[in-house]
């Protein structure tokens, strides 16, 4: 077993070991095995650990563990929850490179059967925020 087949090995197990644990984007996947990747004893080039990354990524991706429409269908259910807002949705799942289109149909996926979804979650976020006021 060559050196590049030993880091595949090790980054595999660190990716499956993360994914056990939390529901990730693909852009924060990429971001943390570029991290774990750096910690590693290696001497590729950026382009080659790229290549290692993007090929472990395709494999989760096409093993389904990882997500991004479940991921930003789990996401805005709990930004809801708390009272978030379309607006701020946005701008959080941006942040996670999650894409506009992507955003926008889990949005309709999750606040379908909803007559204003944007005034429950207000209402949520007022009582959130009431029940910490009170003394």
């Amino acid at each position: 077993m060559n050196t590049e087949e030993k880091i595949i090995k090790r980054l595999r197990n660190s990716a499956m070991s993360y994914l056990a644990r939390y529901e990730v984007s693909e852009f924060q996947f990429k971001n943390t095995m570029k991290r774990k990747l750096s910690y590693f004893e290696n001497n590729l080039n950026e382009l080659e650990k790229d290549k290692l990354i993007n090929q472990i990524k395709s494999e989760m991706v096409s093993s389904c563990f990882i997500d991004d429409n479940r991921y930003a269908e789990t996401k805005i259910r709990s930004i809801r929850r708390q009272g978030g807002s379309q607006r701020l949705i946005f701008a959080k799942l941006n942040e996670k490179g999650i894409s506009k289109d992507v955003i926008q149909s889990a949005l309709n996926i999750v606040d379908e059967g909803y007559e204003n979804p944007e005034i429950i979650a207000a209402v949520n976020f007022i009582k959130k925020k009431k029940n910490r006021c009170v003394l």
